[in-house]
């Protein structure tokens, strides 16, 4: 899938694509957390090109505990200059979910068909911080970012 750039575009998420440049255009402070190789994920910022959509980006290489552990969760904040608890994470898998709940900061998990089963199983956030419907999204991050710090 990496390999072939054509098959990168037909699998970006809107969604999450307008909620990044939304936060872009809000000025906030943008990390990113993958359980990728930094290799990896140069190549996908690269073809979506999202190079220098984030402050900073840490991948699987810059932790010694990927995810469950709030490690990368924890650097990008550092590095960000931003509290835990002042972040906003939003993540797909229940590792990243359970990551950023250990590390003490707002989540939002976006299910996808693969994970939409364990987020929910999980019992790690309320179910109105699961979302399902990609359209729920904005609506979703606005009422956890009004309860943030």
């Amino acid at each position: 899938m990496l390999a072939d750039p054509q098959v990168l575009l037909d699998h970006r998420w809107p969604h999450a694509l307008a909620l990044l440049n939304a936060a872009r255009r809000a000025h906030c402070r943008l990390g990113l957390a993958t359980q990728s190789r930094c290799e990896q994920a140069r190549h996908v910022l690269q073809v979506l090109k999202l190079e220098t959509a984030f402050d900073f980006i840490a991948t699987r290489e810059d932790v010694e505990r990927g995810k469950p552990d709030p490690e990368i969760y924890l650097l990008v904040a550092q590095e960000l200059g931003v509290a835990p608890q002042a972040c906003l994470v939003v993540d797909d898998s229940p590792a990243g979910v359970q990551a950023a709940v250990a590390a003490g900061m707002a989540v939002v998990a976006v299910s996808t068909p693969f994970t939409r089963r364990g987020l929910h199983a999980s019992g790690l956030l309320p179910k109105g911080h699961i979302v399902d419907d990609p359209g729920e999204l904005p609506g979703v991050v606005r009422h956890v970012l009004d309860h943030l710090p």
